[in-house]
């Protein structure tokens, strides 16, 4: 079930089985790609917006994610850039907002240097996945972030 809704909206989720992963990446065909993995497998997923690098309005009229309206989520996946620092801007507010910070996260990466691994390390992700992540081991390492009991380093998962 994708659920779409408005960022800043709050979602009164029913009690299921199916764990909500929040999907917060800008490139259509990769999120498209990754929800339909993380449903195929059990998942149910929302696609939120991050904010833009100014925090200005999106062309749709809608204001990108607040870390509030992500705070039914299971797991949230940001997806960062290293040609621009609004993902991880995102990725630090959501950890330091009280409604969000004990969600586990994962960031989206472009690639694995030390210094991404380690801002994902420091920003307190759960995980780090590269985007060219085939979608099934993308699904299986979101899954194998929820059934860890504590987080103690951030994983790397990138490909079969």
């Amino acid at each position: 079930m994708l659920i779409l809704r408005a960022p800043g909206d709050l979602v009164r989720r029913k009690p299921s089985l199916r764990p909500l992963i929040a999907l917060a990446v800008d490139d259509d065909a990769t999120r498209a790609e990754y929800a339909s993995a993380l449903m195929a497998t059990g998942f149910d997923v929302t696609v939120i917006d991050q904010p833009t690098s100014d925090g200005a309005s999106r062309s749709d009229g809608s204001r990108g994610g607040d870390g509030r309206s992500d705070a039914t989520a299971d797991v949230i996946v940001v997806a960062t850039s290293a040609d621009s620092a609004h993902g991880w801007a995102f990725v630090y507010r959501l950890k330091h907002d009280s409604s969000t910070r004990n969600i586990p996260l994962v960031a989206l990466v472009e690639d694995t240097s030390a210094s991404t691994c380690d801002r994902a390390r420091l920003e307190h992700c759960a995980a780090v996945c590269v985007k060219a992540c085939p979608a099934d081991v993308f699904a299986s390492g979101v899954r194998a972030v929820l059934d860890r009991e504590s987080v103690s380093t951030a994983p790397l998962f990138a490909d079969g």
